[in-house]
């Protein structure tokens, strides 16, 4: 449920607002307040969630390297892979399909 407030802003700040919405970054500066409100919401009230994604990232990462040799591709195989995918994409390009 939206509640109708009443803010005060300086010219600046409106003007700025408005050059904003005339642009079309936002459809109106209800919006820009909104949009900004959340994004400082996300910022203030979620910086655990945030250590945690960077946590879940870094136990990724070192899953990741504990694996063994044979799960990984080398450079060069990997050089070869993606020269096949190409030149099976430019086959499929010529064939028509």
């Amino acid at each position: 449920m939206n509640v109708k407030i009443s803010i005060e802003l300086s010219e600046q700040q409106l003007e700025f607002a408005e050059r904003l919405v005339s642009r079309g970054d936002y459809a109106s500066i209800s919006e820009l307040v909104q949009d900004q409100i959340r994004d400082l919401m996300l910022e203030v009230e979620e910086p655990e969630g945030e250590a945690d994604a960077v946590t879940a990232m870094a136990e990724e990462i070192r899953h990741r390297a504990s694996l063994p040799d044979d799960q990984w591709i080398t450079v060069d195989e990997a050089d070869t892979m993606f020269q096949d995918l190409r030149r099976q994409a430019r086959e499929k390009i010529k064939a028509g399909l």
